[in-house]
């Protein structure tokens, strides 16, 4: 009888996702904004909803923000797990590439791509001990690095020193640091002061 029960109890979850009312494209990324970067319950049911949304539209930026959220979830959320993160970033990354995305500057803009391997970065070496894995994504970054942006060009160098630092290898930390300490222009002093 149990049995009965639990079967339609599933059956009726999967009607219900697949008899979701389709949200317009705009109000996806409206959603996506409001809950990037978090971490509660309640922004993981809408990075799920975002998901099934955009694959019923075949809209790919949603999908592919829908899974940077995810990847961000399980990387600092209470409910931190390493092989959901390398799941959603596998997904992630393959779609970039069979896209063709990294040729189109208006869609990396709109993903914050360069920000998407500084996360995912920062996610593995600081939140799950994982250096190297993490120092392989920082160096995603470098390419897609505009001409004149500053303040990324030195999240990822600071990035990449912190890298060194928690390896012990002081001296790459320092050769990867000392140039932007000697920049007067594009380092603020606050930054100066706080390496």
């Amino acid at each position: 009888m149990s049995i009965f029960f639990f079967t339609l109890f599933l059956g009726n979850i999967c009607y219900a996702q697949n008899n979701e009312p389709l949200i317009k494209i705009s109000d996806l990324d409206s959603l996506h904004n409001q809950f990037y970067g978090q971490a509660s319950e309640e922004a993981y049911l809408v990075h799920n909803k975002l998901l099934r949304q955009s694959k019923k539209l075949s809209y790919d930026q949603g999908i592919l923000s829908a899974y940077k959220s995810l990847i961000w979830y399980y990387g600092v959320s209470a409910k931190a797990n390493i092989d959901s993160v390398l799941h959603y970033a596998d997904l992630f990354e393959t779609k970039v590439i069979t896209k063709s995305i990294k040729a189109d500057t208006l869609l990396i803009k709109a993903l914050k791509l360069p920000q998407y391997y500084l996360n995912k970065g920062q996610i593995l070496a600081n939140g799950f001990g994982l250096p190297e894995q993490g120092l392989e994504s920082y160096f995603k970054v470098y390419p897609l690095i505009s001409e004149g942006d500053t303040k990324l060009f030195i999240a990822y160098n600071v990035s990449i020193a912190e890298i060194y630092y928690h390896k012990f290898q002081y001296d790459k930390a320092l050769e990867v640091l000392t140039p932007l300490l000697k920049d007067t222009v594009g380092v603020g002093s606050f930054t100066k002061k706080y390496y």
